[in-house]
């Protein structure tokens, strides 16, 4: 599966989806992404994610709590979950409604994970 396709999986699987993108955290830019929306451009909110997404990293490792798998940002109307992806280097960032279930969303993310990391650089 390749990388846009496993970004269309998550727009087609999960209910209540706004937006989603794989980004870089070097630079704060998706190398893929897909949205609701064509119009909207994802590498702006991309880039301020990767600001809050790095800061997580951060404090986890300044307090030795361990390895950080995902990153939440519960809104009104819509959440966001960051998911670690190959050590930190980059991440799954998914837009939702907050209506959508959490649970749902991490079992659609989980079904394509490893294809999706075996993608990355």
């Amino acid at each position: 599966m390749e990388l846009q396709e496993t970004q269309e999986y998550l727009k087609n699987n999960l209910s209540g989806f706004i937006a989603c993108a794989v980004v870089d955290t070097e630079h704060g830019m998706p190398l893929v992404a897909t949205s609701i929306d064509p119009n909207l451009d994802l590498s702006v909110p991309s880039g301020f994610f990767t600001e809050a997404f790095l800061a997580a990293v951060r404090a986890f490792e300044m307090t030795d709590w361990g390895v950080l798998r995902e990153v939440l940002i519960p809104g009104d109307p819509n959440t966001v979950v960051m998911f670690s992806l190959k050590d930190g280097a980059y991440y799954q960032n998914i837009c939702v409604s907050s209506k959508t279930p959490l649970g749902m969303v991490r079992a659609v993310f989980n079904k394509i994970r490893k294809d999706l990391e075996k993608e990355l650089p």
